[in-house]
């Protein structure tokens, strides 16, 4: 990742996001701490933008990832429950853009309770949702 990339990233992240959050509230970006992440750039448009950038602490994000656990094993278990009716039914799961499609349909499995659990699982509280 260059610093470039990062920007564009949260550039992407701050329009997909922004008319999720009432106005005035503040949204929490978990990430590394990649250096691409800590430009003036970077954290200039993230607090102008009400994005709060948060890094793990440097070689714990194995163990800090809290999507990593409850939340994303639900939905793998959903997305191959899906490709294995997608293939039963004669379609095709080896593409990118297969993933991509199939992916819309499966997102339901991250729902609040699922994250909540993800991120309790690795003692983080949320607050406030």
């Amino acid at each position: 990742t260059t610093d470039q990339t990062a920007v564009q990233w949260l550039h992407a992240f701050h329009l997909a996001t922004k008319d999720r959050t009432t106005r005035g509230s503040k949204r929490l970006l978990l990430m590394d701490n990649h250096r691409s992440h800590c430009t003036p750039e970077f954290i200039n448009f993230a607090v102008d933008n009400g994005i709060i950038p948060y890094c793990f602490i440097p070689h714990t994000t194995h163990i800090c990832q809290p999507l990593d656990s409850k939340p994303f094993l639900a939905l793998k278990h959903c997305y191959q429950s899906n490709n294995n009716i997608v293939v039963q039914w004669g379609g095709s799961v080896e593409r990118k853009s297969d993933f991509f499609r199939e992916i819309v349909s499966v997102r339901n499995a991250l729902t609040t309770r699922v994250i909540k659990s993800g991120f309790a699982s690795y003692s983080i509280s949320l607050f406030n949702y």
